[in-house]
């Protein structure tokens, strides 16, 4: 058995960015999980969640690891059969995989997925602009429950049409992907959301912030990558989703 590499031997902004969205995903779940039929774990350094009721094939994942090898590989594994969940997505970060991983995924079935380009933006450094735009962008009503979390919403009239949220852990950030409502994708709603995001982790001392979005491919388009590179974050890695279906097996 291989053994995946050891954290000591990590890019510090990679081990920030994982360990940020492994913490956003187990706290974020936290007031849904019986609804939705949510269960969390604490496997060695990582975070795992398995949905029931995953309404949109993104709810099983697990993610935040500082080590990767083939036994966590099974346990992970072994927890989704036994939460009896038919599909699961493991996110690693790419400098953690171990030479033989792909025998190791072959064994296990699993299959790579989509590519996620993860982004960094040092706000302390960085003039946050507020594009223009003729939208009514404010802060959602603040939930006074989890200081950590805040929302950010775009409005034309009385109708919500893009949504931010700003996850703070310490003196960084993690800016969740905005979504716009199709028709409205010229509006700037993602782009002025964003820098409302921004200006709220500046405002709050983060250094610095973070965000994802489907990585850029040649048949593919970025708007939103675009956006976020307009507002000064820049790029710093891809992280491939591996992906595991019970029936396959």
């Amino acid at each position: 058995m291989t053994m995946g590499y050891s954290w000591v031997d990590r890019d510090p902004v990679v081990a920030l960015v994982e360990q940020l969205e492994a913490e956003f995903l187990f706290r974020s779940v936290d007031p849904v999980k019986e609804l939705l039929g949510i269960t969390t774990h604490r496997i060695e350094d990582g975070v795992v969640v398995s949905m029931r009721k995953d309404l949109n094939g993104w709810g099983n994942r697990a993610l935040g690891f500082t080590s990767v090898t083939e036994s966590l590989v099974e346990r992970l594994l072994g927890i989704y059969t036994e939460e009896v969940v038919s599909d699961a997505t493991l996110q690693f970060a790419p400098d953690l995989l171990p030479m033989n991983w792909r025998s190791i995924a072959a064994r296990y079935g699993l299959v790579i997925g989509a590519e996620d380009l993860k982004l960094i933006a040092r706000i302390d450094r960085t003039q946050v602009e507020v594009p223009e735009t003729t939208l009514r962008v404010a802060e959602v009503a603040p939930a006074v429950e989890h200081a950590d979390f805040r929302s950010f919403a775009a409005w034309e009239n009385d109708e919500m049409i893009a949504l931010g949220n700003l996850f703070v852990l310490g003196d960084d950030g993690l800016l969740t992907t905005t979504t716009s409502l199709q028709g409205r994708r010229r509006r700037r709603a993602e782009s002025a959301v964003a820098a409302a995001v921004m200006a709220a982790a500046r405002s709050m001392g983060c250094r610095l912030l973070v965000a994802g979005t489907a990585a850029p491919g040649p048949d593919r388009m970025a708007p939103s990558l675009n956006n976020l590179l307009r507002l000064g974050f820049e790029p710093a890695y891809v992280r491939s989703d591996w992906n595991w279906c019970a029936l396959a097996q």
